[in-house]
């Protein structure tokens, strides 16, 4: 899929079951949960496996420091709705990804 294609929307809503547990369950209070709603339900959307670093540190979060993680194309679509639904973050290092 492309990004164009994503109908975020259309996905469970908040989160894919058992992702919430998965995750620790406090993170995922709407309007204040800082992107990671964003992220969990464009990553089920994209069947990508989410970054449990960034949902753990998604709060105050500047910068993103995911080099070597293996996020590839589809990985993307999640981080792009983690980064517009945050609004806080400033840089992203991608490096050695597979992107593009």
């Amino acid at each position: 899929g492309t990004l164009e294609s994503v109908n975020l929307d259309a996905t469970l809503s908040p989160v894919t079951p058992g992702m919430t547990e998965a995750f620790g369950g406090g993170y995922f209070q709407r309007g204040r949960d800082h992107g990671v709603d964003a992220y969990l339900r464009a990553c089920a959307e994209m069947r990508t496996a989410p970054i449990s670093k960034l949902v753990k540190n998604a709060e105050g979060c500047k910068v993103i420091d995911i080099a070597h993680r293996g996020v590839g194309d589809r990985g993307c679509v999640g981080l792009g709705a983690f980064i517009m639904a945050n609004g806080g973050v400033e840089a992203c290092d991608l490096e050695d990804n597979g992107i593009g």
